[in-house]
């Protein structure tokens, strides 16, 4: 109702940085695990993983090298992605449940690719920029298109482009200045706007603005 919109205010998601940042600074120093890629969400359609695992097949080649990639999570695309990843020949990929300690394996990870085909502002998205560790390469749809500027907090790509992710991939990769100025760039980023303590500061004042309405 448009006689509602300047009264309508947004409050964004938002993470604990600090809290997630101290998490996986401890990870990186004990250095428990040492993996090039991470994918971390649903196994659904929507999350793109094929167009991952294709895209790290490619990759592997241009590099001549296996690349260790880690998919994290459950969904009902499980057993269709493992077969694709055995037709590709993807020897350095793993897969695994969902975890509780997803902090620490995010730490160890060089790269999180998220190539969603639609999206709305993935929570996982916000915690890896709070660790400062993997550079991020991701998809501009939904809450990630506003969040990420591209070459800057991370790497944007085109939906559904394999090839242009695989180079993304390859020059992240090969690049490790790159990697630590986009992820320093990302936590800059998160830790001004997804803050939870600015999230806070924004729904009190919107309950301090009701009340005194409620006095008036």
């Amino acid at each position: 109702m448009p006689e509602l919109s300047s009264r309508v205010r947004v409050i964004e998601n938002a993470v604990p940085v600090n809290e997630i940042h101290e998490v996986g600074r401890r990870a990186i120093s004990q250095r428990t695990c040492n993996m090039d890629i991470i994918f971390v969400g649903r196994l659904i359609e929507a999350k793109g993983v094929d167009v991952l695992l294709r895209a790290v097949a490619i990759a592997q080649r241009e590099l001549g090298t296996p690349i260790n990639t880690c998919i994290v999570g459950d969904g009902p695309l499980k057993p269709q992605l493992k077969n694709l990843a055995a037709s590709l020949g993807l020897n350095g990929l793993s897969f695994v449940n969902t975890q509780l300690n997803i902090y620490e394996w995010i730490a160890c990870s060089k790269v999180i690719a998220l190539p969603s085909r639609w999206e709305g502002l993935p929570m996982v998205l916000l915690e890896a920029m709070a660790i400062m560790r993997p550079a991020i390469i991701a998809t501009p749809v939904g809450g990630m298109n506003d969040l990420l500027e591209d070459k800057v907090s991370g790497i944007l790509v085109t939906v559904d482009d394999e090839k242009q992710l695989s180079s993304a991939i390859c020059c992240i990769l090969e690049d490790e200045n790159l990697r630590n100025r986009l992820a320093h760039e990302a936590f800059g980023a998160v830790k001004e706007k997804y803050d939870i303590k600015r999230m806070f500061d924004q729904t009190l004042s919107i309950y301090r603005s009701v009340a005194r309405l409620d006095d008036m």
